[in-house]
C-alpha cells in the first residue's frame, strides 16, 4: 500500500531539498525520476540538481490523511525554508497560490503590475483591478498580505512601504469616519471594515469570493443585507 503524506527529494552531496505532497508518495517519486531522466522536470532547480548529482533520495517526512496534506505541506516547506534555501519554486498549499503554478489564474507579470501600482500610486483597489484586468479580490489580498507573500522576500523595501501605506490609509479613514461599520442582525456584533478580505477571513471564517462580493455590495449600498450583515 502506498503512503499519503509529505515527502522530500534530497541530495546529500549538496544538502539541497525539495518538499512535495502526494496521496501516493512512492508513485510520485517514480514520476519525478521519469521526468528527470527525460530532462523534462517542471522544476528547473530540481532538474539542475539531478544533472549535477544524479538520483535524489526519497525521504518520507510525514504520513497523514488527505485533508491534512496542504496544511502539512506548508509546515514542512516553512520548516526547511524550501522556497528560499531549497528547491521549491511554488508556494505550498492549494494549487493556484503560486504564480509559477500551471493552474495560476494570473501571470507573474500581472501580479507585479498590481504590486507596482499599490506601492507607487494612491489608486483605489477597484481602479487598479480594472486597469490591469484582474479581480478586486487579488488586489485586496496583495495589499493586505494574504497572498503572493513571495513579494515580501523579493522586494522587502517596497513591501514595507506598502504595509505602511495600508496602515496610514486605514488610520486616516477611521479618523474621517469613512470606514464602513457592519452589524450582524442576528447576534448584534458590530465590526469596522478596514478590509473586506480581512473581515471575511478573520471574523466570518469565510474566504469564498462570493461572500466577499456580497459584503462589498452591502458596503456600496447596492444591497441592504447579505447573510445577516448590514450597514450600521
Amino acid at each position: 500500500m502506498d503512503l499519503c503524506g509529505i515527502y522530500a527529494l534530497y541530495w546529500p552531496i549538496s544538502n539541497m531539498i525539495y518538499i512535495g505532497q502526494s496521496q501516493t508518495i512512492n508513485k510520485r517519486y517514480r514520476e519525478h525520476l521519469s521526468c528527470l531522466n527525460r530532462n523534462a522536470h517542471a522544476n528547473p532547480k530540481v532538474q539542475h540538481q539531478y544533472l549535477l548529482y544524479g538520483k535524489p533520495e526519497l525521504v518520507v517526512l510525514d504520513v497523514c490523511s488527505i485533508d491534512q496534506l496542504y496544511v502539512n505541506e506548508i509546515l514542512w516547506t516553512n520548516e526547511f525554508n524550501a522556497l528560499l534555501d531549497g528547491l521549491n519554486i511554488i508556494e505550498p498549499g492549494p494549487s493556484g497560490w503560486g504564480v509559477n503554478s500551471n493552474q495560476s489564474k494570473y501571470s507573474k507579470f500581472q501580479v507585479l503590475k498590481v504590486f507596482s501600482l499599490l506601492t507607487t500610486t494612491d489608486l483605489a483597489n477597484i481602479d487598479i483591478a480594472n486597469k490591469i484586468g484582474v479581480s478586486l479580490r487579488l488586489v485586496e489580498c496583495i495589499r493586505g498580505g494574504y497572498s503572493h507573500t513571495w513579494l515580501k522576500e523579493a522586494y522587502p523595501e517596497r513591501y514595507s512601504r506598502l504595509e505602511n501605506k495600508s496602515k496610514v490609509k486605514n488610520t486616516i479613514a477611521r479618523r474621517l469616519g469613512t470606514v464602513p461599520i457592519l452589524v450582524n442582525t442576528l447576534t448584534g456584533q458590530v465590526v469596522e471594515i478596514a478590509s473586506v478580505v480581512d473581515f471575511a477571513k478573520n471574523i466570518c471564517n469565510n474566504t469564498s469570493s462570493a461572500f466577499a462580493s456580497g459584503i462589498r455590495r452591502v458596503i456600496r449600498k447596492e444591497q441592504k443585507e447579505f447573510q445577516n450583515w448590514k450597514l450600521q
